[in-house]
């Protein structure tokens, strides 16, 4: 004998039965003995609950990174105009400005005059630091999106490092 009807037959009562519980607990009926917040009863109006204000706890790692990014972008402002190869890095910084939800600005960073190899070193130093505090900032994120781009900016100041350290190589065999 073929089991194949039997199973076929229990399948669809099942779902009979699934559709019949289904179709009885959607009446359409609203529940109204319990009435809305605010509304007037024989005892008085029932409170509107206060609304909650939830605070995202990182919103003030994204407000001090984006700060940070700012500052580069700055720094690769002042000397970008010396190695105009270091503008993809600044494109770079200006992006993470924006994808953190914020504007570039257009503020010179106050740094004194010297020679290209120090400005290299100067940018080096920058991104080390911006490298360790992102890698910092990923692993202290509530949230694994925000910690996934915290991640990605620390890789990224990471291969600026390796960038300029190439740039610092060839800045050596030129004059300063």
């Amino acid at each position: 004998m073929d089991d194949r009807p039997v199973a076929r037959r229990r399948l669809l009562v099942g779902l009979g039965v699934l559709a019949g519980m289904l179709a009885a607990g959607c009446t359409g009926d609203d529940d109204d003995t319990i009435p809305p917040p605010g509304t007037a009863t024989a005892s008085g109006p029932i409170p509107t609950p206060a609304p909650t204000t939830t605070v995202d706890p990182d919103t003030a790692t994204v407000d001090a990174v984006r700060r940070d990014e700012d500052r580069l972008v700055a720094a690769y402002r002042w000397v970008g105009q010396r190695r105009p190869e270091l503008r993809i890095l600044q494109a770079h910084h200006r992006h993470h400005v924006r994808l953190l939800g914020g504007e570039p600005s257009h503020a010179a960073p106050t740094r004194p005059r010297q020679t290209t190899r120090a400005a290299l070193k100067w940018l080096r130093g920058l991104e080390t630091q911006a490298a360790a505090h992102r890698r910092g900032d990923a692993l202290a994120a509530v949230s694994g999106d925000l910690a996934r781009v915290l991640a990605a900016m620390a890789a990224s100041s990471a291969q600026h490092v390796v960038v300029l350290d190439a740039l610092s190589a060839t800045s050596r065999r030129d004059p300063a």
